[in-house]
């Protein structure tokens, strides 16, 4: 009970709900991340890793554990969180700012060259295509980057558990080289 009384009263009842669940199941472990009030009143997160042991007749005897501050771990967290956010951001912006620009280079290169065609030296319209080729070698760059910051922002909701198993299994079945 003297650990309790330092759990933040919002976190208790899922505590208490999961070491009732591991004890229930025989678990010999259970881990689980929550905060605690130290006596001076201030609110830090901690990982709680604990060992449950049971007398021969499986009565639960004692739970011992450690604990291990998260708060410093959690606040970088939500920095790196808020900064990747930013970068996101201005990459997004940055892809939608730069289309423009090489869309009006890419087409007016295009133009030039069929406009003056006939008089415009060999060597003018090869300089025109590489222009033209580097604008659609940009643009697809862009588009890469915008491909890439849309990529790397997943829906929390969208993750779950995932058997491993099941997965090297269609990658092996996908990947079967015919005999």
């Amino acid at each position: 009970e003297g650990w309790a009384k330092r759990v933040h009263p919002d976190d208790l009842p899922l505590i208490r709900e999961r070491i009732r669940e591991a004890m229930d199941r025989r678990s010999a472990e259970l881990s689980l991340a929550f905060r605690i009030i130290r006596p001076d009143q201030t609110v830090r997160w901690i990982e709680g890793t604990a060992r449950f042991l049971y007398a021969p007749d499986g009565t639960p005897l004692r739970m011992v554990g450690v604990n291990m501050v998260l708060t410093e771990r959690r606040e970088s967290e939500a920095a790196l969180r808020s900064a990747n956010a930013g970068l996101e951001q201005f990459a997004y912006a940055a892809s939608h700012d730069l289309r423009e620009p090489l869309r009006m280079i890419r087409l007016y290169t295009e133009l030039l060259t069929r406009r003056h065609k006939d008089t415009l030296p060999q060597d003018a319209q090869h300089l025109f295509e590489i222009v033209r080729m580097a604008a659609l070698r940009a643009t697809d760059l862009v588009a890469d980057l915008l491909s890439y910051t849309q990529a790397t922002t997943i829906d929390a909701a969208a993750r779950g558990e995932v058997d491993a198993n099941d997965v090297l299994q269609v990658a092996g079945a996908s990947h079967v080289l015919p005999v």
